[in-house]
């Protein structure tokens, strides 16, 4: 905005207030994140449908826009089809913005996470499994000048949390995407004990006290799904996820919650299908704590 420092807490509230009313007259789902917008639409019809009111919707933003004496960027603005069971390679309707026609895309990075359009997290893995290994060959080169503490801190702090970043989601991937992350913990291991490239994993993991990623994206996911169930997050914002409290009809397991059915073994792992799984076999002591930090503390210590 024109004469406020950008990345001030000023410019944030001020843009907050200017767009307030950008989602009045949307048929789609708009999802906001500062200047970066997205319409998101599902349908078990036909896909012409969604591409109906997409168009529409991207007429409402124009006009919008225009009278806000604003503009989208047409070179940024791209569309993206997710589905399993669709054809991808079929001709489907175009959408135009300004009257420009706009490009689909098989992936795109919205909030610095690769989203592809089978949902298969392939893209976003190899973006990490580079940009990890980049960060372990300039490791590596210092690795003889620093002591393991040292070293260990290097990849808690700065590996880990590249890994870290929205694996509560993409954890639901194939088990070679899983295999690739797991290995980023091996080398990182290695590479800070200066251990024999043959040595186990397992063992390795173990005596340093390291978590594999899989037992690491676990806690991760079922902490955050303790903290939305203890909301400990807006209520306008935990009235949107699917917890229903009228089904723990049974005593014995009233901290129990409803299990999500799903037919496919895909959403089967996905994210809340899963927590709530794993939220009912935990001891019933954790589950009636209402501490948050204590119930990190007893999640991790179990």
């Amino acid at each position: 905005m024109s004469s406020v420092t950008q990345g001030s807490v000023l410019a944030t509230l001020l843009w907050s207030i200017y767009t307030y009313d950008i989602t009045e007259d949307l048929c789609t789902i708009p999802s906001i994140f500062a200047d970066d917008t997205a319409l998101i639409t599902e349908t078990d019809k036909d896909i012409e449908y969604c591409f109906e009111w997409m168009q529409n919707d991207t007429n409402v933003l124009q006009n919008w826009a225009y009278d806000n004496k604003l503009s989208f960027n047409t070179d940024k603005s791209v569309y993206m089809i997710i589905s399993k069971k669709h054809k991808h390679d079929r001709n489907y309707p175009k959408l135009f913005l300004y009257g420009i026609e706009l490009k689909r895309v098989r992936t795109q990075k919205q909030l610095g996470i690769y989203t592809d359009e089978l949902l298969s997290w392939t893209d976003h893995i190899n973006y990490i499994q580079d940009k990890v290994f980049k960060i372990l060959r300039m490791l590596k080169h210092i690795r003889e000048i620093i002591n393991f503490e040292i070293a260990e801190n290097f990849f808690k702090t700065i590996i880990k949390s590249i890994i870290d970043y929205g694996c509560k989601f993409y954890c639901n991937t194939t088990l070679m995407n899983i295999e690739k992350i797991e290995k980023l913990y091996y080398h990182s291991a290695l590479i800070c004990t200066k251990a024999y490239k043959n040595t186990s994993r397992f063992k390795l993991l173990e005596e340093i006290k390291w978590d594999t990623f899989s037992e690491r994206s676990l806690y991760l996911g079922i902490t955050m799904f303790a903290k939305i169930e203890l909301t400990k997050i807006p209520k306008i914002i935990h009235d949107e996820f699917p917890f229903s409290t009228t089904l723990r009809h049974s005593d014995r397991y009233k901290n129990n919650l409803p299990q999500l059915l799903s037919k496919r073994n895909y959403f089967y792992n996905s994210y809340f299908v899963k927590m709530f799984r794993e939220w009912n076999k935990l001891p019933t002591y954790i589950k009636n704590t209402t501490n948050y930090e204590d119930l990190k503390k007893l999640i991790k210590n179990r």
